[in-house]
């Protein structure tokens, strides 16, 4: 039998990732698309939505939701996440005039009977929402707690991976309900908190929240829920059932302090960037450090990507150097269009803040590493060292059309570089990455062996034991797998890294090995050579 649902797309969504928010109202304001719409407007998630620019989905529940399963939820968003047409006819290049429902922007809110109901299916599919808001109703049914996730963001995880549905934290705001009510849920979910490496030593009160009293189901509810829960949480799409994570709403980006803002204008388009200072250091202090540029991958906005792979803290642990993410026109980049921009970009920002214009960095995630691979071979003597992580190679119009801009094999020009790729990207593999490396590898001077099998075989091999352990700063470096390639007097000049149980994501104990990597070098005079230091 077909699913039945209301749904309500905002005008205002366009370019930006948009939030899927799932409604369970009580089963009997839900039996028809009549009165789903009802909720929709009089529960004030419509118009939250439209504010937001997210996607609104309530199911519909004639027989109540006894007589539903508890893959419904997940079943809507994986079925209908591609169909949501752009109601202003603007959407991210590539998306053919459809919008972008993030994996990692998945919420459910319930009410009564709704919110049991909701409850019931995070309790057994916890890896597929952001956040939970659960009003005058706690879930009734763990029967699958300790069954294996279903780790839906990495089908293939690989052999040992065993996490649980009680090993993966979970975002609930738990409201109206009474002590005695919700102490099994609550323990439930410290619990799981507990024992998730990611949130083991975050304040559990980010993530469970409690509030006993009763409260209309009205918009005012539903903004608390949206504005002060919803816009600060996020499972990011790292591993087999993603990480969740506090992060800066939109509004915080720009007005926390954290980011300092600036802009550059060409080609009568505007370039905003974001500038990161190492915690506790002002202009003065910053003199002579080196620059970080990290380029957002398509449909990722600087406000949403920024603190994403760990730049950000890296600067304030190390205060070895400034940060800085830029912002594209719509959400992708483009060498013809924004190569000359991010030369103006760099320029401006080494002189606004004295910095080091022989030891610039450029990273990038998705598009956004494809851009730097242009990007850093169309102007080589702009950069220090590249670092391009989940990088598509040759995929035509939409990122790149070619692994590096044209006469850069022959230019002569010494490249540092440090990629990344997961095992299971479905965007890009170690053998298309080959057409890259290779070209790199003759720049710098290393001798080049293939494999027999379109490799290359490597001089060194990085992993977890010996090098990415905890103590040097790697939670996670049983994850991390090295091929590291030498010229002949023993310097590292690349490294390709492939991540386990890795999806099209990123963590940052990759910024802390790619900085590692690239600190050593500077270009001296924006020359062709490269100096180690």
């Amino acid at each position: 039998m077909k699913d039945i649902f209301y749904s309500y797309v905002s005008t205002r969504a366009c370019y930006d990732p948009a939030k899927t928010i799932m409604v369970c109202p009580p089963s009997d304001r839900a039996g028809s698309m009549e009165e789903a719409a009802e909720f929709a407007e009089s529960s004030g998630w419509k118009a939250l939505c439209e504010y937001d620019g997210a996607v609104l989905l309530i199911p519909v529940v004639p027989e109540g939701y006894g007589a539903c399963d508890r893959e419904l939820l997940c079943r809507l968003y994986e079925d209908y996440r591609g169909s949501h047409a752009s109601q202003n006819g603007k959407s991210l290049y590539g998306r053919d005039g459809y919008l972008w429902c993030w994996e990692t922007l998945i919420y459910a809110v319930g009410y009564g009977d709704g919110a049991i109901y909701a409850g019931n299916c995070a309790a057994a599919h916890p890896s597929h929402f952001a956040a939970l808001a659960l009003v005058d109703g706690v879930p009734d049914d763990f029967s699958d707690w300790d069954e294996p996730t279903d780790h839906w963001l990495v089908k293939n995880v690989s052999e040992g991976y065993d996490k649980k549905n009680r090993d993966v934290a979970q975002a609930v705001w738990l409201i109206g309900c009474t002590e005695a009510d919700t102490s099994e849920a609550e323990k439930r979910y410290e619990e799981a908190l507990s024992r998730d490496p990611a949130t083991r030593e975050l304040d559990h009160g980010l993530f469970l929240r409690l509030s006993r009293e009763k409260r209309a189901y009205d918009m005012t509810l539903a903004h608390d829920i949206l504005c002060s829960f919803f816009d600060r949480i996020i499972r990011w799409k790292n591993g087999p059932d993603g990480r969740l994570t506090i992060h800066l709403t939109r509004e915080e980006m720009y007005t926390s302090g954290k980011y300092v803002w600036g802009s550059v204008c060409e080609g009568a388009l505007d370039y905003p960037y974001a500038i990161h200072l190492p915690k506790g250091m002002d202009r003065a202090a910053v003199k002579g450090l080196p620059l970080v540029i990290s380029m957002h991958g398509r449909g990722e906005p600087a406000w949403l990507f920024a603190d994403k792979n760990g730049w950000d803290r890296l600067a304030d642990e190390t205060r070895e150097f400034v940060y800085c993410s830029p912002d594209s026109p719509g959400n992708i980049w483009q060498l013809r269009r924004d190569g000359i921009a991010l030369r103006h970009m760099i320029e401006k920002i080494c002189d606004e803040y004295e910095l080091d214009r022989e030891r610039v960095y450029l990273s990038g995630f998705s598009n956004g590493a494809a851009f730097t691979r242009e990007a850093g071979s169309f102007m080589p003597e702009m950069f220090a060292a590249l670092s391009p992580w989940n990088g598509p190679v040759r995929v035509g119009g939409i990122i790149g059309m070619e692994a590096f801009s044209e006469g850069f094999a022959e230019s002569g020009y010494e490249m540092p570089y440090w990629m990344y790729l997961g095992d299971n990207d479905p965007v890009t593999n170690a053998l298309d990455l080959k057409l890259e490396l290779g070209t790199i590898l003759s720049l710098d001077g290393c001798e080049i062996h293939e494999d027999g099998q379109g490799g290359l075989v490597p001089d060194e091999i990085w992993t977890g034991e010996g090098h990415y352990t905890e103590t040097a700063g790697y939670a996670e470096g049983d994850r991390f797998r090295t091929s590291l390639y030498k010229r002949k007097d023993g310097t590292v000049m690349a490294g390709m890294t492939v991540m386990k149980d890795m999806p099209h994501g990123a963590i940052m104990e990759q910024s802390r090995a790619a900085w590692e990597f690239m600190k050593h070098f500077r270009r001296p005079g924006n020359g062709k050579k490269i100096e180690i230091i």
